[in-house]
């Protein structure tokens, strides 16, 4: 039985788009990613290949999910993967570590930094798909969650 919405406060859900952040400094795996992903109306994509520009592009784009390498010059993903979970408006969102390195002990830093999820490039395109899709929803609704909260309080 569901129980009916309080009369001063509406239930209604805004849609937010699907905004996928892609950092990799490979523009091979920028144009692969891309194709896997197009086709899809719900999904805006961007493609930061200088790692030294990762969080501000972030901050521009607002992803809903970021994909992000490890092996890149200058800043390599997981220092990235540590500044974006210490920056307040980046630290809640969805990051996939999208590498081809299968090391256990990677990935168990990997999650203890923050990650959500880790896949391998590259990846199957109904499975990419569908993990974006699930973590951006999830992403949204702890955002709506939260500005609800916010209003109450």
């Amino acid at each position: 039985m569901a129980l009916p919405a309080p009369a001063n406060q509406p239930c209604h859900w805004t849609p937010r788009p699907v905004t996928v952040l892609l950092i990799d400094d490979q523009a091979i795996i920028g144009a692969a990613v891309r194709k896997l992903l197009e086709g899809d109306t719900e999904i805006a994509f961007h493609h930061c290949v200088d790692s030294t520009q990762a969080i501000a592009t972030a901050m521009q784009t607002l992803p809903s999910v970021i994909l992000l390498d490890l092996v890149m010059p200058e800043i390599d993903g997981m220092t990235l993967l540590k500044f974006m979970r210490a920056n307040r408006k980046l630290k809640e969102v969805p990051i996939i570590i999208l590498t081809t390195k299968e090391d256990p002990k990677l990935r168990v830093e990997a999650f203890t930094l923050g990650a959500t999820d880790f896949l391998m490039k590259l990846p199957e395109k109904t499975e990419l798909l569908a993990k974006v899709k699930i973590l951006s929803a999830g992403y949204h609704a702890a955002l709506q969650r939260d500005e609800v909260n916010a209003k109450v309080k």
